[in-house]
């Protein structure tokens, strides 16, 4: 898609749009589409129309470029913004100190076991914990080489970040709330993002997430080092099915002058900050195809078989990337007959299979404490048997099907990454983590057989 939008606005909307046109929970404006080449500008006549790169831009400003990915690239793999801002980024500051953050560390990471393994959520802290002091690190799949192709990890914060800025130099940012709104702001404008949204932050992109009325936040975020995340081809569903590209929202410009900021920096599975006199936010307008971008995942167009059978995950993607897909699991209906409705019992002996919970109970896991909750996650591990839990199996095998069954109150998703899993050593003990592991979860599979067992088996 090759449309360009100009767009002039301030990040808290200055011209009083009609309740019917912003819900009210949101204050912020947005672009529509994913894909789409934006032009959004705080005031008209700031981005050049004609080129990139005048010999004067408007207002003073200084033209600077974001690339993300080499020049040489297909037109329609390569993304690129052209920022219009106070200052170029290198008058920020270039000599960074290690940041030390015991819990986010790829150093930790070790080969488990070849067994399931589930977790309870994090606990909200007690101490001031921000988004970043908050992120605890449970993984990391190597597809190629040494660098991890996609990292896991959870958050929990009680704390905004303030004059707090972050860029993750190691891959595009993906997050899922699960508990509290992210009110986030970014070079390219502010995102609200709720609970059953996702938002995806470009590679080295500056951002900053701040408490909405205090509210604690919890959640999932991953980092995609492979090529960027996309919309999955729609194939024999055509272009209409499953997930819409206009559903995508895009930032509008803003900018913030406010000083001073505390810069951090994440390259190579580490930490780094220094201090700076100048907001990293100071960008009054842009042009691209490279942006932050959120989707809501209650507007995901669910399809199913009608007649027979379970089909596979990967009718649920939302995005993909060569490392990994993303799939969510809704609300729907489920009409199919002489079937077993829940997830089937699997093997794959290629993908790895993280599962996270936003709202509800999952269909192919019982609930309540122990169980799989909100906020909690699972990782199967390439080649590792997983399915349903003796209680989903034997009420599935049970249920009177004359008629459809609606899978309701229910909001989880699957990042399902090919290549070798690795899992930060402390998550791997209850007394770890504030004992959030379900050390008896790899047995749940005994239980169905301690039923099924046949007489002298």
């Amino acid at each position: 898609m090759f449309c360009l939008h100009r767009i002039s606005s301030a990040c808290v909307d200055p011209f009083d749009m009609p309740e019917s046109d912003q819900p009210a929970a949101d204050p912020y404006r947005y672009q529509l589409g994913l894909g789409n080449f934006f032009l959004s500008e705080t005031h008209q006549g700031i981005v050049p129309w004609e080129q990139n790169t005048p010999q004067s831009v408007p207002k003073g400003l200084v033209a600077e470029q974001i690339s993300l990915d080499r020049f040489t690239n297909p037109r329609g793999r390569n993304a690129y913004a052209w920022l219009y801002r106070l200052y170029p980024s290198i008058s920020l500051p270039q000599h960074f100190m290690r940041h030390d953050h015991s819990a986010f560390r790829l150093g930790y990471l070790i080969e488990p076991s070849p067994e399931p393994y589930r977790w309870n959520p994090l606990s909200i802290p007690q101490q001031s914990f921000d988004f970043i002091t908050g992120l605890k690190t449970v993984g990391a799949t190597f597809k190629d080489g040494s660098a991890p192709a996609l990292t896991h990890h959870v958050y929990a914060a009680i704390t905004s970040m303030g004059q707090k800025a972050f860029s993750v130099l190691d891959g595009e940012v993906l997050i899922l709330p699960e508990s509290g709104a992210l009110d986030i702001r970014t070079e390219f404008g502010c995102l609200l993002v709720k609970p059953g949204e996702l938002v995806v932050i470009p590679q080295g992109v500056w951002f900053s997430v701040q408490l909405v009325h205090d509210a604690p936040i919890r959640g999932y975020m991953f980092i995609n080092a492979s090529d960027r995340l996309h919309l999955p081809d729609g194939g024999i569903v055509g272009p209409n099915g499953s997930v819409d590209p206009l559903h995508f929202k895009v930032p509008v410009a803003s900018v913030d002058l406010s000083a001073p900021y505390e810069l951090i920096k994440l390259s190579h599975g580490k930490l780094y900050r220094a201090k700076s006199a100048d907001s990293p936010f100071n960008v009054f307008g842009w042009k691209g195809n490279a942006y932050p971008y959120k989707y809501d995942l209650g507007l995901f167009k669910p399809i199913n078989y009608v007649d027979r059978d379970h089909l596979d995950p990967s009718i649920f993607t939302v995005l993909v990337s060569s490392a990994c897909d993303v799939a969510v699991f809704p609300p729907r209906w489920n009409p199919t007959q002489h079937t077993f409705r829940p997830p089937y019992f699997h093997r794959n002996a290629r993908m790895n299979e993280f599962m996270g919970l936003i709202h509800g109970r999952y269909e192919a896991k019982a609930d309540g404490r122990g169980g799989f909750q909100p906020g909690g996650f699972s990782m199967h591990p390439a080649g590792v048997p997983h399915g349903p839990d003796a209680e989903t199996y034997f009420r599935a095998i049970a249920e009177d099907q004359s008629l459809s069954a609606r899978i309701d109150h229910t909001l989880a998703f699957m990042i399902e990454s090919e290549g070798r899993f690795m899992v930060n050593r402390r998550m791997l003990t209850s007394q770890n983590m504030g004992g959030l592991r379900q050390d008896d979860y790899a047995g749940y599979g005994a239980e169905i057989r301690t039923v099924l067992v046949k007489p002298g088996g």
